[in-house]
């Protein structure tokens, strides 16, 4: 099921669930907002993709799809549980973006690496001491 939000807010207000799915393109970077609305609308799958690769040749100016790793921490701050493990998808996504030479679009994987390193370097920094 693909449906604007237009059709997606009528179908609401006239009391059939929504169930279906969306793929979410990050154009504008509003993906993560347009997935939250969409969840509370009664959406129950978004399509995503590792390290926000992928996009569409057709739309100029396309940034890729919604990394999965950013939409997974969004879900886990609500409390949501997906079944995937997000510091393994993080690596993937890392490993990924390593064999093809494109950088890793998602902002989670990048505060998550970051946090990493400072704890890679903390841990070093005591076993100098």
């Amino acid at each position: 099921m693909t449906a604007s939000y237009a059709q997606m807010s009528k179908q609401n207000r006239i009391g059939r669930p929504l169930t279906g799915y969306w793929t979410a393109a990050d154009r504008y970077g509003q993906a993560l907002a347009n997935i939250l609305q969409s969840l509370q609308m009664g959406i129950n799958v978004v399509d995503s993709s590792v390290a926000g690769l992928g996009g569409c040749p057709f739309a100029q100016g396309a940034s890729g799809n919604v990394a999965t790793e950013d939409v997974l921490y969004m879900l886990e701050g609500m409390g949501i549980k997906s079944g995937v493990d997000l510091d393994t998808l993080v690596d993937a996504g890392n490993f990924i973006s390593g064999a093809i030479g494109r950088p890793n679009a998602s902002r989670a994987a990048g505060a998550i690496m970051t946090k990493r390193r400072q704890a890679e370097a903390a841990m070093e920094k005591e076993e100098a001491a």
